[in-house]
């Protein structure tokens, strides 16, 4: 999360972390309004999450949202609901055990 104000900024951040027994596959890319497709490797929908994360270039997070979900298990759909580009990270967790 990034917020600003007449005080400053506030950045909050998350990290995972596995040992073992997950796969993970990550990109990045930019959208506005519209979808855009991204081919990932086979994963086993029943065993995979996806996060999406915005980046913000300028102004504020909440003017810049993108959602994804799988559209099949080799590729991911975004779309965009914002009228100027936003950046996202993306990543696909697979549990193997």
């Amino acid at each position: 999360m990034f917020s600003g104000g007449t005080n400053g900024y506030t950045i909050s951040w998350f990290v995972i972390e596995f040992e073992s027994g997950v796969t993970v596959q990550s990109g990045t890319g930019t959208l506005a309004s519209g979808s855009a497709t991204v081919t990932i490797s086979q994963v086993d929908l029943s065993k995979s999450i996806l996060i999406v994360s915005c980046m913000s270039g300028s102004g504020y997070l909440y003017n810049r949202t993108v959602d994804g979900y799988f559209s099949s298990s080799t590729q991911l759909t975004f779309k965009g609901y914002t009228t100027s580009t936003a950046t996202f990270a993306w990543f696909v967790l697979t549990f193997t055990s």
